[in-house]
Formats: structure tokens, sequence, C-alpha cells
């Protein structure tokens, strides 16, 4: 009813009419029908009137439809043209993760700020903010993002949003060589969100901290967790060869050997797969499983003849065999 009557309607009408078609299609879930609103908008006399609010429309049907250049660039104009609009903290949040995603952390840093600036809602706050955060992360400004977290923590975030900032607090402090800062908090990611992405790097970097310490039990308990609970995760192959060093140390070779076979069976063990066969050969040498270790070295051996480790497996491999031939 709305297209029918702005086919006689006044210029000026025409356009405001046009912008709530656009809106209504939205509303609609059409983003095409609504970019092919604004485009016959933009033909008409009074379209200038209306064009920052045009580029804003577009540039919300334009993300809808997944064309995230041309909403990139639609938000960019349509703040440029009236940065004082009822829409504009929206548009440049939107800017801001837009530009994240294109790799543009300045553009985003920059958009987030002119958002912050405005009087906005709590919600609209946290994900400007998040979007502060993410643009000064990925311009390695650690003093500032780790300022940014704490406004943000100290704001009554979300809890999906708690998660992210212990990550991202985590992953700073680790960057910056605080090892001690970071572990407490990679532990409480990895407890309170065992389901989110990066709860398997969490658990990694505690078992890592705890292995270096030499508290090798506890280590232990945190590989295994980990290979147990992300049996698909990219981290799995070196969870478990890790797990194999954990229980060497723990004088329980036969176990370490166990964990070292299943590292070298993980497909995604990558450069951790040689390591784990010459350390299964050592750890059933000394569990006194000699043709077990025979065949680890011989493995390597075959496998890997440059790999640094292949040089002493085949010390190693002469030394049992002399044994088994006597």
């Amino acid at each position: 009813e709305l297209q029918i009557a702005l086919r006689t309607a006044a210029p000026a009408d025409h356009a405001r009419g046009l912008l709530r078609v656009a809106r209504l299609f939205l509303d609609l879930k059409k983003p095409a029908m609504a970019l092919i609103a604004l485009a016959e908008l933009a033909k008409l006399p009074d379209a200038p009137s209306t064009a920052a609010e045009a580029r804003y429309l577009a540039g919300l049907a334009n993300d809808s439809l997944g064309k995230s250049a041309l909403a990139l660039a639609d938000f960019a104009e349509a703040v440029r043209l009236k940065p004082d609009a009822p829409w504009a903290s929206d548009a440049q949040i939107r800017l801001a993760w837009l530009s994240l995603d294109a790799h543009q952390a300045v553009l985003a840093e920059k958009a987030a700020r002119a958002a912050l600036a405005a009087k906005l809602e709590p919600a609209q706050q946290e994900t400007a903010r998040l979007a502060l955060l993410q643009a000064q992360l990925d311009q390695q400004q650690w003093e500032p993002a780790l300022a940014t977290a704490k406004v943000l923590s100290d704001s009554q975030p979300s809890q999906e949003t708690r998660g992210t900032l212990l990550y991202d607090q985590a992953w700073v402090y680790d960057k910056q060589g605080k090892a001690d800062e970071a572990i407490p908090l990679w532990e409480r990611f990895a407890n309170d969100y065992p389901k989110a992405t990066g709860a398997d790097t969490a658990l990694l970097r505690v078992a890592d901290a705890r292995l270096k310490a030499e508290k090798y039990d506890e280590a232990r308990e945190r590989y295994s967790r980990l290979a147990s609970d992300y049996p698909t995760s990219r981290l799995a192959g070196e969870a478990r060869y890790k797990l194999g060093i954990a229980l060497y140390n723990l004088n329980r070779p036969a176990e370490a050997a166990a964990e070292f076979d299943r590292a070298a069976a993980e497909k995604n063990a990558g450069a951790y797969v040689p390591l784990a066969l010459y350390w299964a050969g050592v750890a059933y040498d000394k569990a006194d499983r000699k043709p077990d270790a025979i065949a680890r070295f011989e493995k390597l051996a075959a496998g890997y003849p440059k790999h640094e480790r292949t040089a002493n497996a085949k010390v190693r491999l002469a030394a049992l065999k002399a044994v088994q031939g006597n």
C-alpha cells in the first residue's frame, strides 16, 4: 500500500517513503528488496536529503546478504555524511566489526571510539568496547588492551564476554612474558568455559606451566584431560606426547610409552610424531620391553632419517640389537 501511495507523492515525501519501504523490507528479512527500494530512491531529485540514512540501510542490507565489503563502504559513508544521526552509533559499531573482519584494525579502533563517545545502551557499550579491545589486540597495543579489558570487566558484562576477557587477558600476559599473571586466567577459563573455543589452548598453557615447574602429576592430569575431553582438537597429539613426558618423569615408563604411541598415531600430531617415536623407544627400553623399543627406533630411522633424534635412536638401536644378539 505504501508503494502504491508513493507513486503520486511529492518528491520529498517520495524519498522519505522509500526509506520507510526499505526499512520494512529489512524488518521482513528481505534485504534484496530493500536494496531495490534504495536504488529507486537514488534516482529521485530529493535523494541527497536522504543519502546518509539510505547508505546506512544499504549497509544493513548488504551485511545481511554477506556482502561485507559493500556494507563496510556503506556504513563508512553514512557516518561521514551524518555523524550525529540517531542511527550513527549503530553504524559505527557495525563499521568497527566489519573493519576487524577486513583486517583494518586502525579503522576499527576509530569507529569503536566514535561509537563510545556517544550515549549508548549497556549492550551497545559492551559490543563497541569489545570491538575496541579486538582492534587493540590486532595492533599489539598490549597495555591499552588490558585497560579496555578492565573497563569491560568492571561493567558487569555478559557471561560470554567474561569468558572472552579471561582468554584475551591471559593471551596478552603470555605475549608480555608474564606467565605468573597468565596461568591463573588460563586455568579459570578452562574450568569455567570448557565448551568455549580456546578451552583446549588454555588447558595446554596450564599443563605446560606445570611441566616446566616439574609438577609432573599436575601436568599429567591436565594433559590427560585435554586429550580425553578434546579428542578432535588440533592440540590432541601434542597433549598426548607431553602426557607421555609427564608419565616418564613420574617413573611410569610403560604408561608413558603407551601415550607416546597414541601421540605418534594422532593425525594432527605433526612434528611431535618423530619425537613420540623416539621417546616411545626410550620408555619401552626402560620398561624392559626391548622388542617394542627396537620397533619404535626402527620406525623413526626409516620414516625420519634426517630428524635430530634419529642419530641417537640409531645408537640406542645398535645397543639394543647387540644385547638381543647376546
